[in-house]
């Protein structure tokens, strides 16, 4: 899976709202960002992002060791804590 800043339109998103947090006029964008909706959403992504990799902690575990459910599961919860 390729990362965010490997490609083009990646670093562009990244730079504009960089731009825009740290240039924006009376701190909007801050202001706008900083309320309930919008934190609701990253905290919704940021859960996503955590199963994710949950499992693909699992994923990884049971590709070497395929008898040991339970313990696949153990540590795909820790490394997706991580």
């Amino acid at each position: 899976m390729p990362s965010i800043l490997e490609s083009p339109r990646g670093l562009l998103i990244i730079v504009a709202c960089w731009a825009l947090v740290n240039y924006s006029k009376d701190d909007i964008i801050y202001k706008l960002f900083n309320r309930q909706p919008f934190k609701t959403i990253g905290y919704l992504l940021e859960a996503l992002y955590c199963a994710k990799e949950v499992s693909l902690g699992t994923e990884s575990f049971l590709k070497n060791f395929p008898d040991y459910n339970v313990a696949a599961m153990a540590l795909g919860v820790i490394s997706g804590a991580l």
